[in-house]
């Protein structure tokens, strides 16, 4: 684990030394940032267009994917704070939203092989990109 080497006072609590990676607040963006990325590539779709409240399949099924993704990759990695009303949150959705997203991808890859296909190829691409993300960033953890 990296520690920061100096110790922060709250008051009322003891002098603690602090978990570095809880000071790398910005990671979890760019941990959700990085999936997005390559779903919206991988169908061809802008950001801006996946996070627009909008119904239509060709939309939400990407939309659902960077949900399940997210929820996959986050124990892999070991993100802390990437929650449910969290994702939600910067999708414009609320955490029921990403419950019932992640449930649908988890039954629709045990039905269709073309989901199942889907879904490795943007892992494949995802875990490539985190992988070097965290090795030019220089921790071991998000």
């Amino acid at each position: 684990m990296n520690y920061l080497l100096s110790y922060v006072v709250y008051p009322g609590i003891r002098d603690k030394r602090i978990d570095a990676d809880i000071f790398i607040a910005n990671s979890n963006i760019q941990f959700l940032k990085v999936i997005t990325e390559v779903v919206c590539t991988y169908y061809g779709l802008s950001v801006d267009e996946i996070k627009v409240d909008n119904k239509k399949r060709h939309i939400t099924m990407p939309r659902q994917m960077v949900f399940y993704i997210c929820h996959f990759l986050r124990k892999r990695y070991k993100v802390r704070g990437v929650s449910y009303a969290w994702m939600g949150e910067c999708f414009g959705k609320g955490h029921c939203t990403v419950i019932y997203s992640i449930k649908k991808i988890s039954g629709e890859i045990l039905l269709y092989e073309d989901i199942r296909r889907d879904l490795s190829v943007i892992l494949k691409k995802c875990d490539d990109k985190l992988w070097r993300f965290t090795k030019t960033e220089g921790v071991n953890k998000f």
